[in-house]
């Protein structure tokens, strides 16, 4: 396999991702923005001082939703790309990952296939999307896969986004789980472990083009409120009404597994096992 550089090696993700590669024994360099700040164009001079070389960029930086959803927040990621560009020597890239979000997608699609045509509904996801076609622009479709991920759980995650990371954090913190609604909307939740597969899959064949990357099951809030109550059985269970009807939103036909067939991810309660 080629030289690897991973931009964003200290994220959640990221962090996951140089780990898995530890244990495959697998080389690479991580850059984190202590060693290489992408929104500071003194210190993506560096990059001009990376050696020719043959590389696979695995590119996770951005700065996470809750870090900020607004005007400023979508600039500073935009910059980030921008830089990269700007310093990095593109002819020294061979095959480029651009880890995406299904928020690119609208937020009312209730069944998300790799067919479907993105419409995002906030910054989050326009960021995102403009970042995918910033990429098109400098490197040919043949050298390019980018990867939209749906929610990612599992332990380290520092982000707190509605679900079970969320969840659990409060679980322990306060002894409560809060739900909107009734609790029984149903979203795709990735557990960080299968992630690292389906990654690892896309990064070994170097295939290219646009994946999502989800579970093969949806389930609803409750149920994962629920799913946490086993280990943690004195935390309550609180509902906060909403005045919305219950939504759902599958993932189908989707690349990996059409080629996995026999892959099956963690379940909810698997997942919170390992967790506990």
């Amino acid at each position: 396999m080629k030289k690897i550089l991973i931009f964003g090696s200290k994220g959640f993700i990221g962090k996951n991702f140089c780990n898995f590669l530890d244990k495959k024994k697998i080389i690479y360099k991580g850059y984190s923005s202590d060693e290489i700040n992408l929104n500071d164009q003194l210190s993506c001079q560096k990059l001009k001082n990376i050696k020719k070389n043959n590389y696979i960029i695995i590119f996770f930086s951005a700065l996470t939703p809750d870090r900020g959803k607004d005007e400023i927040t979508l600039i500073k990621n935009l910059n980030m790309i921008k830089n990269f560009f700007m310093y990095f020597q593109k002819n020294f890239i061979n095959h480029f990952f651009y880890i995406s979000s299904d928020a690119v997608y609208n937020i009312g699609d209730n069944v998300i296939s790799e067919k479907t045509i993105p419409d995002p509904q906030d910054l989050y996801g326009l960021m995102h999307l403009t970042r995918e076609k910033i990429v098109q622009t400098h490197l040919p479709k043949e050298k390019i896969t980018i990867l939209r991920l749906t929610g990612v759980y599992g332990i380290g995650d520092t982000h707190s986004s509605y679900g079970p990371n969320r969840f659990i954090k409060t679980a322990l913190k306060n002894n409560e789980i809060l739900l909107f609604g009734s609790g029984k909307d149903l979203r795709n939740h990735l557990f960080i472990d299968d992630l690292m597969v389906m990654m690892f899959f896309f990064l070994k064949k170097k295939i290219a083009g646009i994946f999502c990357l989800a579970s093969d099951m949806s389930c609803s809030f409750l149920h994962i409120a629920k799913a946490i109550k086993v280990y943690l059985p004195d935390v309550i269970i609180k509902f906060q009404n909403n005045n919305s009807q219950v939504t759902k939103r599958y993932f189908k036909d989707l690349f990996f597994f059409n080629l996995n067939k026999k892959y099956r991810c963690y379940s909810i309660e698997d997942a919170l096992k390992k967790y506990f």
